[in-house]
């Protein structure tokens, strides 16, 4: 087995917390699998956002329109379609590992994942922007190449 991890901090909490469970001896961090870069929005919550008038009038704009939150960037950061470029460009990275371990364990971010999901299975844009988001320390199982239920939905708020 082996266990790839964000090298953000929370990401890194979330996985010695699980791994106290899995007892996974092979961890390794990759940043290419970090979470979408929201550039000037970062660390803000959403009712936050506003305070920069302009480019929150403009992300709400984009996102409410078809496919416009794949495509849109946050302002000085990334778009989903950025992310699902960073999930293609680790795709490779994941095969070889397939043919390497019985179980890979990946500790993510919701859109990160989303986005590998995507890439893995080849979805499509309107699928991304019509199903939800993992919910937080949610697992999904992927067996045999297979898109699984959800193991673990993640705690309740």
């Amino acid at each position: 087995s082996i266990m790839l991890v964000s090298p953000f901090e929370r990401t890194n909490q979330t996985a010695d917390q699980v791994n106290k469970f899995l007892q996974i001896k092979n961890k390794k961090y990759d940043p290419i699998i970090v979470e979408r870069q929201y550039g000037l929005f970062d660390n803000l919550k959403y009712e936050e956002r506003e305070k920069y008038q302009i480019a929150y009038e403009y992300q709400t704009w984009m996102y409410s329109h078809d496919v416009g939150n794949f495509y849109t960037k946050f302002p000085l950061g990334e778009s989903n379609f950025d992310v699902y470029v960073r999930a293609r460009t680790f795709l490779p990275t994941l095969k070889e590992l397939e043919k390497q371990y019985d179980n890979i364990f990946i500790v993510s971010h919701g859109g990160f994942l989303k986005c590998l999901e995507m890439a893995y299975f080849e979805y499509t844009p309107q699928w991304f922007t019509s199903t939800p988001f993992m919910d937080n320390c949610a697992v999904r199982l992927i067996q045999n190449g297979k898109n699984m239920e959800y193991i673990y939905k993640g705690p309740k708020d």
